[in-house]
């Protein structure tokens, strides 16, 4: 990896009504210098979120400054956020084979690119692996720059078009999911698989206006993998009244820092799960306890 050498990835801005935070990710956009750059932008609710929107748009078009061929998507019709972030990527990935991914609220550090761009070239071919994440709630020991995950926590990440085009937004397939116990074969924790099997329940009946859910039980029911960096890259800046599903942040997410990674990518020896990893990821990011952690804790009471 080498933060000098001239991005030759495509990069997706998802954009809505926060000029704030809009502006401080296109500036590290703006530093990596992607070749080409689309721009997606969900119009308001109302005129008062119209005008927001305008003033993300104006600001869009006129820092775009360097050399690169500019893709846009202004829609003119207001849509959810479950249709408008998914549809966006649809779009993205129409137009590309391979691609990295940031929302308005997603401020990545400057070596968050050149990570994605080496690690999707890498592993282009490999039908194991389906999604590079830039975020990490519990950075870990390790001697290489990464480990695998059955999680995507979707604060930066790139992908393929080869693994998106298996995306159903509806997740019209979770019935057989449900009933012939694919969870089963996930997860071996209780807890976890009755938070997921919830979640999912969730979307399936319309009960939530999300995109994300519906991407990790893409990947869950395809036996894929996902990439965490061992460091955190992804600072998430989104906490606020205009976050359309997160509005207050966590202590952790507070503190979490969008961090630069080695020069040198060292990649693990073995494509496997990082188990305990997930299992931490588990009770930090969707705070569920898992029986792990009971058992744990009445250990050391």
């Amino acid at each position: 990896m080498n933060n000098h050498n001239p991005l030759k990835t495509a990069v997706l801005l998802i954009t809505y009504r926060r000029l704030d935070t809009t502006q401080q990710v296109f500036e590290v956009i703006r530093k990596a210098k992607p070749p080409k750059l689309y721009i997606s932008s969900n119009i308001g609710k109302n005129e008062e979120d119209n005008k927001k929107v305008q003033l993300v748009r104006a600001f869009l078009d006129k820092n775009i400054d360097w050399d690169c061929e500019v893709k846009k998507l202004y829609r003119t019709e207001h849509l959810s956020a479950k249709s408008s972030i998914s549809g966006a990527i649809d779009w993205f990935f129409e137009n590309e084979e391979m691609g990295i991914i940031l929302e308005d609220d997603c401020l990545p550090s400057k070596s968050f690119f050149w990570f994605c761009e080496e690690l999707l070239e890498k592993y282009k071919d490999d039908s194991r692996i389906w999604c590079i994440d830039g975020a990490n709630f519990q950075n870990f020991n390790s001697k290489f720059s990464y480990d695998f995950s059955k999680y995507t926590l979707i604060w930066g990440w790139a992908s393929w078009r080869k693994a998106w085009k298996n995306y159903d937004v509806n997740i019209s397939k979770f019935p057989q999911f449900k009933e012939n116990n694919i969870i089963n074969s996930v997860w071996e924790d209780k807890r976890i698989k009755k938070y997921w099997l919830d979640r999912f329940n969730d979307v399936y009946e319309n009960k939530i206006d999300t995109w994300d859910y519906q991407w990790i039980f893409t990947i869950w029911i395809n036996g894929g993998l996902v990439i965490r960096p061992k460091l955190n890259m992804i600072k998430n800046i989104g906490f606020s009244s205009d976050g359309t599903n997160i509005q207050k942040a966590t202590p952790l997410f507070k503190k979490m820092q969008a961090r630069d990674i080695e020069i040198s990518i060292y990649h693990p020896t073995f494509i496997l799960q990082n188990k305990q990893m997930d299992y931490d990821c588990s009770k930090v990011r969707f705070r569920i306890k898992p029986l792990f952690y009971k058992v744990i804790d009445k250990l050391f009471k």
